[in-house]
Parts: C-alpha cells; sequence; structure tokens
C-alpha cells in the first residue's frame, strides 16, 4: 500500500503563531497563563499546552498571570473588558483573521451590508459579527443566499477564513443578484486554500482520503467534504486509534492530510498505524532491523558513534595518533550529555512515543541514572589519562564541557530577573541548542587530541575546527526542522524557531557552501591531508545538502529513518575510510 502525506498538512503558520506566543508568555514570566476559551481545536495540543502549565480561562481574576487572546479572535468590546478586569493581556489573533474585521468595518463605513459565509457559532464568526457591531448577517453558503428575502442597495462578502473557494463563490454569484453594487472580499487565508487544493489532488490520485484532526474544527471538516465531492472514500479521525483495519480493504493507495489545528506528530502517528497494517505482513529480519534502528537512535547510542566517527576522522586528517584513554572518556561524555538533557532536564513524554507513559517514565529514570553514572565516569576517566601524561589541559576542556552540557537546561538565572530578560537557563537563549552542540562536539573532537598533542599544531586544524564546527550545526539545524515541522512544541532553541523557515534555510546552506569551500582547501598540498579521505570529507557536506533539503521540503521522514541517514554522513566516510586502508587504497 503506497502512502502519501499531503505537504502542507498539519499546523497552519497562524495556529502555530499562537502556540508560540503562548508558550514564550509562559517561558518568560514563570507563571501559570490563561488562553480565553480552547487556544486552537485539537483537544491533544490542549492536553499537551496544559501539562506546562497553560491553561483555559473559566472565569474569575488571574491576578498577574497573563490571559492570551486565542487565534480565532473575539469580538472587540470583549477584548476592551478582558483589558480593563486583568493586567495582562496578549492578542494572539491571527493576523488574517485581523485582516477580515478591518474589511467589515471598512466596507460598513462605506455602507455595504456585509454578508459573512460561515457558521453563525464558530468562535472566529461570533467575533467577526462583534466587528461589525452585529450589523453583519451570516450565512452559511449558497443556499442560504439565494434563500434571503431581502435585497439591498449594496452588499459586501467576507467569509470566515476556513471556508471553501468554490463555496465562496457560488454565494457570491447568488448575492450578486440580490444588490445594485456588490462586491466578494475573498478572506479565505492560503493555509486553508493550500489545504483545500492538496486534498483535491489527493483524492484523485488515491483509493482513500485520510483526514486528522479535531471533529470540532472547521477546516478539517471541510478537508474531508473537499475529498468527497471529488468522488472518492474519505475518513475523519481524530487519533490513530479510530483507524481500523477494515477502512483499508480493498485499498492500494491512500492520501493522509490533516487541518490546521493538528500537531505532525498525531499525522505521523496515523502513518505509523497505516504502516503497522502492512509490518503485520513483513518479514522477522524487517521487524528485527527496524527495531535496532529504533533502539540505537532513541537511546542516542548512533548519535553517539557520529560524534566518535567525527573524533576519529580529525585523527586521521590531522595525522595524529589516538589516545584511547582520552576516546573512550570524551564518547562516554557525548553519549551521556545528551541523555541527560533528553531525559532527565526534559523529561517529559513525548506523545510520539511507542511506549505508554509509565513505561517511559521508568525507562527515563533508568537512562537519567546511568548517564550521569556515565558522566561521572567520563570526566573521572579523563582525569586519569591527563594525569598520565602529567598535563591537565585535556581534562579541563572534558571537564569543561561536562558542566556546560549539564548546564545547559537546569535555571540559573535568578527568578527575578526572568521577566527582564526573558530567560532563565541557555536552553531559553535563541538558536542555543544548535550553538551548544556544534561547540560541545567542536571542543570535545578537536580541543582534547590538541591539548594532548604537545603543543604540534598542525595547519589543518585551521580548517578542521571550523569545518567541524559548520557540519555539527548543520546536523543540529536541520534535526530543529524535524522537531519544529513535527511540532514537539519547542522554543527558540532551535535555529529554525529563532529565524524562521526562510532564513534558518538560507543560514543552513551557507554553511554548507562553506564547508564545501574548506573540504577543498583540505585538497592543497600544504596541508597534507590524504586525497581519499579529503574526498570523503568533501562528500558530507553534499550529502548535507541533499538532506537538508528533503528535511525544509518535508520528505524525509521526521522519525527515527531520518535521523539514522542525517547521522549515517559522518560515519559512513570514516567507515569507507577504514575498508580502503585495509585493502590498500588509502
Amino acid at each position: 500500500m503506497k502512502i502519501t502525506l499531503a505537504e502542507t498538512a498539519g499546523f497552519c503558520w497562524g495556529v502555530q503563531r499562537a502556540v508560540d506566543i503562548v508558550l514564550d508568555v509562559s517561558k518568560k514570566s514563570g507563571k501559570p497563563v490563561f488562553t480565553h476559551g480552547p487556544l486552537i481545536h485539537n483537544n491533544q495540543v490542549l492536553e499537551e499546552l496544559e501539562s506546562k502549565k497553560i491553561h483555559e480561562y473559566k472565569s474569575g481574576d488571574i491576578g498577574s498571570n497573563t490571559l492570551v487572546v486565542r487565534a480565532h479572535g473575539i469580538r472587540p468590546e470583549v477584548l476592551d473588558e478582558l483589558k480593563s478586569k486583568h493586567k495582562n493581556v496578549v492578542d494572539a489573533t491571527c493576523p488574517l483573521v485581523t485582516k477580515v474585521h478591518r474589511a467589515i468595518k471598512k466596507h460598513q463605513d462605506q455602507n455595504f451590508q456585509v454578508f459573512i459565509m460561515g457558521n453563525e457559532k464558530h468562535p472566529e464568526v461570533v467575533g467577526l459579527l462583534g466587528a461589525s457591531k452585529d450589523r453583519a448577517i451570516v450565512i452559511r453558503d449558497a443556499i442560504a443566499a439565494r434563500e434571503y428575502p431581502q435585497t439591498f442597495d449594496k452588499i459586501c462578502l467576507v467569509s470566515q477564513t476556513t471556508q471553501n473557494d468554490d463555496d465562496f463563490e457560488a454565494t457570491a454569484r447568488e448575492l450578486k443578484l440580490k444588490c445594485k453594487e456588490f462586491k466578494a472580499v475573498n478572506t479565505i487565508c492560503e493555509p486553508t486554500r493550500s489545504h483545500q487544493i492538496e486534498v483535491v489532488d489527493l483524492a484523485l490520485n488515491n483509493d482513500l482520503v485520510i483526514v486528522v484532526g479535531g471533529k470540532h474544527s472547521s477546516n478539517t471538516v471541510h478537508l474531508k467534504e473537499v475529498a468527497e465531492r471529488q468522488g472518492t472514500r474519505a475518513i475523519h479521525i481524530e487519533t490513530e486509534a479510530e483507524l481500523k483495519k477494515e477502512d483499508l480493504l480493498g485499498v492500494e493507495k491512500v492520501g493522509v492530510t490533516a487541518g490546521a489545528s493538528t500537531p505532525q506528530w498525531m499525522i505521523q502517528k496515523v502513518i505509523d498505524k497505516l504502516e503497522s497494517f502492512e509490518e503485520a505482513n513483513k518479514s522477522l529480519l524487517y521487524k528485527f532491523s527496524k527495531f535496532i534502528l529504533n533502539t540505537l537512535v532513541s537511546t542516542n547510542l548512533f548519535t553517539t558513534t557520529a560524534f566518535a566517527s567525527i573524533y576519529l576522522g580529525n585523527h586521521i586528517v590531522s595525522k595524529t595518533p589516538v589516545d584511547y584513554n582520552f576516546f573512550w572518556s570524551v564518547i562516554s561524555i557525548v553519549f551521556a550529555l545528551h541523555s541527560i538533557n533528553q531525559f532527565s532536564l526534559e523529561g517529559k513524554f513525548d506523545r510520539r512515543s511507542k511506549l505508554t507513559p509509565k513505561v517511559y517514565e521508568f525507562v527515563r529514570k533508568l537512562i537519567s541514572w546511568f548517564s550521569f553514572l556515565l558522566l561521572f565516569f567520563g570526566v573521572s576517566f579523563g582525569f586519569y589519562s591527563s594525569s598520565i601524561g602529567s598535563d591537565l589541559k585535556g581534562f579541563g576542556i572534558i571537564l569543561f564541557s561536562a558542566l556546560c552540557g549539564v548546564l545547559y537546561g537546569w535555571k540559573i538565572i535568578p527568578i527575578n530577573w526572568i521577566s527582564r530578560f526573558g530567560f532563565s537557563s541557555i536552553r531559553d537563549l535563541p538558536a542555543s541548542k544548535d550553538l551548544s552542540v556544534s561547540f560541545g562536539w567542536t571542543l570535545l573532537s578537536c580541543g582534547v587530541p590538541l591539548a594532548y598533542s604537545s603543543g604540534n599544531l598542525s595547519p589543518v586544524w585551521f580548517l578542521l575546527i571550523p569545518f567541524i564546527f559548520f557540519i555539527v550545526y548543520i546536523r543540529s539545524a536541520i534535526l530543529g526542522v524535524r522537531d519544529a515541522q513535527g511540532d514537539r512544541i519547542v522554543g527558540i532553541e532551535s535555529s529554525f524557531k529563532a529565524l524562521g523557515k526562510n532564513r534558518s534555510k538560507k543560514l543552513v546552506f551557507s554553511l554548507i557552501g562553506a564547508s564545501v569551500l574548506i573540504s577543498l582547501c583540505l585538497f592543497l598540498p600544504f596541508f597534507g591531508v590524504s586525497p581519499v579521505f579529503g574526498f570523503l570529507m568533501l562528500t558530507i557536506t553534499f550529502v548535507s545538502g541533499i538532506i537538508a533539503h528533503l528535511y525544509f521540503q518535508r520528505i524525509l521522514p521526521a522519525n527515527d529513518l531520518g535521523h539514522f541517514l542525517l547521522d549515517s554522513q559522518f560515519v559512513l566516510p570514516v567507515f569507507l575510510y577504514g575498508i580502503l586502508k585495509l585493502l590498500g587504497y588509502a
């Protein structure tokens, strides 16, 4: 069975903006945050926010806590009332909804009778009616427009942002017959339009369309309707638990899309469920291979292998002998720090996990304790390795890296500074995760070998240090694309969330270009690098470029396979070099 995922499925930018706003407010204040009504129409996301002390406002005084107006917007008089009652009110209304408010006011001032196409009970439409001071008329569709008994001199038609273009045009044709002067202002938002265009394509090219999203989400319901209009069977599910194997009887091609309030981890779980139906017929070898891959990635073992490859590759390029005492020390520290930050400091159940929350909590504690013990071993072994050579420079670098790694996610800024600076830990700084990983890997893979090399600084290190920093930053930034587009509700610690898609994309490909130039310089006779390994290093940058493109286009899966392929680019050159060395070609 072939599974096709719509490119724009999931969170629209307006919803993502509202989620980002409420998370930023929560992080800066350090206090519970309230939202006026459900922030978005998705129960699973609301549960995720609830776990971060972001609650729906019911009534009463919230003191100095912040109240956030949701993406749908509210009536202007309600907003004014909230601001008079509460000290801190933040308006997270989608700018495209605000644009509809302005269009209504503008045309009412020009004596147009405004019609709003939409569901009069939908929160967005309630807010639009408020913008018109209840003078606008709400109609659902073209039939309601045709049956409306009254005529007017001037009519202006606007739309709830999540409606359908075809319905809007049909409604406009009917209303045009009921006035002397008519104006249609198509206020359907672009993300909604893109979702609907894609679902038409999915319906025409698949036997079944699965629409994922809240049952009370207007735009999600419309997606199912649009698919069915093409004559294709469509089903609307909220979670993967609703998907039954009987739904796929006789289905060879299935298309998957999702509403604007649906996070990617929910979509991924649906895809995983679909694949599991197929995997029931897969061989035992396939299932075992997938289990091994998932285990290697989820436990950070393969990430540590990628670092080990960089460490050994640096020695190969610089032609310096490997001190395996230091090697095992830094390997232990890298594995421990990645696991500590993933399982101990973050410490929250990932809804995409295949484990139950109870089992996950047991595994989390087990790995956390093991990681702290391994970190202690790594630092201690680093001290032992340095003391053998009576030179503590290597140990100093190891200890500094370990301390920085542990402090990354801990609150180290006094609480009374938070409101002024907006952060309480290194993690809260923009792009901190990508920069920290890049700096840490570069320091350990380059600094430690240099520290015990007795000051014999080969010229090649002047190229290796920036090269390692760039390629590790690219790796981390690409994972940030996966995490952000996978809606892991991450903060600005990733470059993708701090800079946005376009600027982070430009940064990543600029660093790839810089890495290519550095790789080419390694071929100069002055540096004395093996041409074979120099070529293999050059391949890393090209592979990074391909993987970056696939991630930005959401083609590469945002799962363990994608992560495995990303880290493989570091392992493969060293592995191939080893084989060529054994065969006498390097």
